[in-house]
Formats: structure tokens, sequence, C-alpha cells
């Protein structure tokens, strides 16, 4: 919420010295605050927005005595969103994994084109923009706060130049890029863990419960002379 707030202050100021291009600095942020309200009256407007959003797998409100125990996990609605982003994971990872990597070769090679400064920029905007979708992704599905905003775009005057160097000292775009290439790794690492671990529960509840209801056992155990009275 908090990089949501900064986002939009940070555009809605850029718009305002864009628009008043012979006010200083300060007499603008004076028109951003009577315009837009006071920091605690924009601040309580986004707690007042942030209550009304709800995502898929809501969090629970604590209870006040855990009846279930361990077993509370069963009727949590985020062990389900956690469980589907971990399969899912796997698929992102791969695609998050082959864009970065096709467009890093790509842009290398273009660099001595002309077609190179464009398809940079291009590439470092789809790079923003999956970043965001995977904020989404995990927002959804795992129920973390994350920021809801792109990041501000660039003044329109400014020339390409300037958006590429802006674009390039941004840590942001850099991050990123690292947690795209990050994806492909710990996409395999949970979805791997998922998969093994639903097919192990599935397999020995479901053996147990076919052994109890059919009083057939297909697992022995021998050489072990204590579970023999078992």
């Amino acid at each position: 919420m908090i990089a949501d707030a900064l986002t939009d202050c940070e555009e809605h100021l850029n718009n305002e010295i864009a628009q008043n291009p012979d006010q200083s600095e300060a007499s603008v942020l004076a028109s951003v605050v009577e315009t837009y309200g006071s920091p605690q009256e924009i601040a309580e407007e986004y707690r007042d927005m942030e209550a009304t959003i709800s995502t898929p797998f809501p969090k629970q409100e604590e209870p006040t005595q855990r009846q279930l125990g361990f077993f509370n996990v069963i009727s949590d609605p985020r062990t389900y969103g956690a469980l589907l982003y971990m399969l899912l994971s796997l698929i992102t990872g791969i695609f998050y994994f082959t864009w970065t990597i096709t467009g890093i070769s790509l842009t290398a090679g273009f660099a001595l084109l002309i077609l190179g400064i464009p398809f940079a920029l291009l590439f470092i905007g789809s790079i923003r923009l999956l970043s965001h979708v995977e904020g989404r992704i995990v927002e959804s599905l795992l129920g973390v706060r994350m920021p809801r905003r792109l990041p501000p775009t660039t003044v329109p005057d400014e020339s390409i130049l300037t958006q590429i160097k802006e674009a390039l000292i941004d840590m942001r775009t850099w991050t990123s890029m690292f947690y795209l290439l990050l994806m492909l790794p710990l996409g395999v690492a949970y979805f791997v863990v998922a998969v093994v671990g639903l097919s192990v529960s599935i397999g020995v509840a479901g053996g147990a419960i076919y052994s109890l209801v059919s009083n057939q056992s297909h697992i022995q155990i021998d050489s072990v002379p204590w579970l023999d009275h078992l």
C-alpha cells in the first residue's frame, strides 16, 4: 500500500510540474496538497480503499480458540491458494525465464542497430509489466499485499536517451529481471514439492482407507520383530 501511495504521489507531482514549468517545486507541491489533500487525509483514504478490496482466497480472522489445532490447515482457504500457486509456478517460471533470456539476447543483438533502442525500451517495459502480473498472482493466491500500481511513466517530452538512462539506473528494473530469472529454479522446486507431497499423501491415505475397507494390506514389513504384535 505504501508503494502504491508513493507511485501515485510521484505521478501526480510529475504531472503538475509538467503542466506548470514556470513555477517552483515548492509552489507546485503546495498546489498538489491543496488539490489532493494533506498526507494524513490521503493515508486515511488509502486505508478505506484497502478495506474494500478482497482476494479469491481471503485471510481468515484469527479465532479466539483453535478447536481443530493442526487440522485447521484443511479449512483455511489460503492452503489451497498456496498449493495452486506452487503448481502454477512451474509454468510461470518457464515463461518468465524464457522471455527474459530471449529479451536480453535480442537486446544485445540489436544494440548496434537503430532498432536496438526502441526494442530495449519495449523489453524493459515488458519486464515491469510481467513483475506487476506476478505481484497480482501472489496477492490473489497467497494473500500477500503487493503493489497494485505500475511504476510511473516518464515525462512525455523526455528524450529517448533520458528514458533509457532512467530505466537503467532504476533498481526496480534489475530486481524485477533477477526475480523473473529466479522464478525458474523456484518454480521447479515448488512444483516438485507440491506434486511429491500430494502423491505421497494421497497414496498413503488411499492405501490406508483401502486396507480398512477391504481388510487387505499390500504393505508388508519383514525382519522387524517388535512390529509382530501390531
